[in-house]
């Protein structure tokens, strides 16, 4: 039923985490939903890949398209100190297996992680053209302070568009 507090805890499951690992090093994926007469997933269903990726949505002819919503859920079983993310979510418009037309994408991080003075992107809301950023985005960005950013950009075809060529100390610019 497009519950999202279900899906997170089905995911801490020992036999999800199996069954995702169990995917590891293919572009195979477990199905539970509407079908078309051939068997691939057609109309809402439910999908879970390996690292722990699921999508939850529309799909037509065995892939994704129309609205729906992909989790990506970083677990660690040992003591994390590299993978910045804990979670990453799309959620929107689909076409063709990739994120097409309006869309949001969210990010968490494991704060422990998060370097003084720089900004990390934790949300985008705008479009999406064959999976790339594309058009206007309303962005907001996290510090290690917790502070919060909230700015504006544009892309084209998966690049962002830059205001001007001037850039600050560390080389960046602004889009």
């Amino acid at each position: 039923d497009g519950n999202q507090i279900a899906l997170n805890d089905l995911l801490y499951l020992d036999h999800y985490i199996a069954m995702s690992y169990s995917l590891r090093d293919t572009r195979d994926f477990y199905y539970y939903g509407d079908t078309n007469p051939q068997g691939q997933p057609h109309g809402k269903g439910i999908a879970v890949w390996a690292d722990n990726q699921y999508y939850y949505g529309d799909w037509k002819d065995g892939v994704r398209s129309g609205e729906g919503t992909w989790f990506h859920y970083h677990i660690h079983f040992t003591e994390n100190k590299n993978d910045l993310y804990t979670y990453h979510q799309y959620v929107g418009g689909w076409a063709g297996d990739l994120p097409q037309g309006e869309g949001s994408e969210h990010y968490d991080f494991d704060e422990s992680l998060l370097k003084e003075n720089v900004s990390y992107v934790a949300n985008l809301i705008g479009s999406y053209s064959a999976g790339l950023v594309d058009g206007a985005f309303y962005m907001t960005s996290i510090y290690a302070d917790k502070s919060t950013k909230e700015w504006n950009a544009e892309a084209k075809g998966g690049t962002w568009v830059y205001c001007n060529e001037t850039k600050d100390k560390k080389g960046n610019r602004a889009v």
